[in-house]
């Protein structure tokens, strides 16, 4: 499943388990997907939006040759992890892959809110959670990536170390992809072109070159640590204009983030390790064990934050999803699990074009924009909110924000709706499992 400069392998047949491969319930709907041709669909990004689009074309029984463009010439190492919420656990599960995904990961019951120094705080269960994933997961990047590839079917590939050069229009509709190779260019037949690119997309200006790419304020040191023993939650420890999160992401790795002012991150590691060890052990005495075996910078990930927001979401046959539509704050923890629910809402629109072969893609494309774009807008906001509240340097800003936190905690009603907020199932939320929520 995994290829490199244009060679290609297919995926095992049958490997997506409990995915929704049902044939279409009437004779006249069956007949038109028979008679529909293969369409051809170029998803420009390998990374986990890209995949789950894929998969879940597969999974809608969509009658399409799927070719994954990658521009790295192979997959990333693991750097960083992830938190799967319940709005990506839903996608997952529409894929057929919530299982294989649980068992890699870990499963985590809560999100909890500490002030720095301190042992107990606001504590957000999962459990109040009026779903069938009332949980979330931590796993890390390549063993999400191996589930979503597995079994992505026997049209389908993925090539790696290709950089999008053009894409070909013809009668107003896009036609072909222009790609470069170490292996020379070439020309890929395209009937729709998916950007799933990331923050440094080819393909967005193609569909909205006014998008807004917006650096922030916020820069993050990553460390994948050792275990923390007994903890099985999010946490979030805060103190003015620092933070400090972990997340349980294997039985013996934690990814652990340190967050500052973007001007602030090279100052940081200029300081020996030891003493940045020693820094994040005093603002969260839990991170103690898991970094004790710390001892070079080379070990210590560091990024920058940019948001992406884009009103439009398609034009002539091209389609964006993911990050390089909406990229948020890590702090909101939305990023993969807003992408993985864009991959099952564009799959099934495009599943229905497929099985309609007289229809023009736009009109299917526009069903997903509308289906997806409101929430995607309200995490934009919500993440410049977060951004500010999180590097502010006010201690009654931090004080407030706690004591908010721990009192809607401790309403039921009010956790609620806080965590279905944050977890992307609120406001106008499109369900995986059945459409908008």
């Amino acid at each position: 499943m995994i290829m490199t400069h244009g060679q290609q392998r297919a995926a095992p047949d049958g490997a997506f388990g409990e995915a929704r491969q049902e044939p279409p319930a009437d004779g006249s709907a069956r007949r038109r997907a028979q008679r529909a041709p293969m369409r051809e669909i170029v998803i420009v990004g390998g990374g986990f939006g890209g995949l789950g689009l894929a998969r879940a074309l597969r999974a809608a029984g969509a009658p399409c040759r799927v070719r994954i463009l990658e521009r790295s010439p192979e997959p990333p190492p693991d750097r960083f992890g992830i938190t799967l919420a319940p709005n990506g656990l839903r996608a997952l599960e529409a894929m057929g892959v919530l299982g294989e995904v649980v068992e890699k990961g870990c499963m985590l019951d809560a999100i909890e809110v500490v002030r720095s120094g301190r042992t107990s705080g606001a504590r957000l269960e999962f459990a109040c959670l009026k779903q069938r994933t009332p949980y979330a997961v931590g796993i890390l990047p390549r063993a999400l990536q191996a589930v979503l590839e597995q079994g992505i079917g026997p049209d389908a590939e993925v090539l790696y170390g290709h950089e999008v050069l053009d894409l070909v229009f013809r009668d107003g509709r896009v036609r072909e992809i222009v790609t470069r190779s170490p292996a020379g260019q070439h020309r890929f037949p395209a009937h729709v072109v998916v950007g799933a690119d990331g923050v440094r997309s080819s393909v967005r200006k193609y569909v909205a070159s006014d998008a807004v790419v917006r650096p922030v304020d916020e820069a993050y040191q990553i460390v994948l640590g050792g275990p923390v023993r007994g903890v099985r939650s999010v946490q979030q420890h805060i103190a003015p204009g620092r933070l400090l999160g972990l997340v349980p992401v294997a039985s013996d790795r934690t990814f652990i983030f340190w967050l500052t002012r973007r001007n602030e991150a090279a100052a940081v590691r200029q300081q020996p390790i030891e003493r940045f060890r020693a820094m994040l052990s005093r603002h969260a005495p839990v991170v103690e064990e898991p970094l004790s075996s710390l001892r070079d910078w080379r070990d210590v990930f560091s990024t920058s934050i940019t948001l992406t927001h884009s009103r439009r979401w398609y034009a002539r046959g091209v389609a964006l999803l993911g990050d390089t539509l909406h990229a948020t704050t890590p702090s909101l923890a939305q990023g993969a699990n807003m992408a993985l629910v864009d991959a099952v809402c564009l799959a099934e629109a495009l599943a229905r074009w497929c099985a309609s072969p007289d229809d023009t893609p736009d009109s299917h494309l526009r069903r997903y924009q509308d289906a997806r774009r409101a929430q995607a807008t309200f995490q934009y906001y919500l993440g410049q909110l977060v951004v500010r509240s999180s590097i502010a340097t006010s201690p009654l800003l931090a004080r407030c924000k706690l004591g908010s936190l721990e009192a809607m905690s401790r309403n039921p009603m009010s956790r609620r709706l806080l965590l279905e907020t944050i977890t992307g199932l609120r406001p106008l939320a499109y369900d995986p499992s059945g459409g908008v929520a």
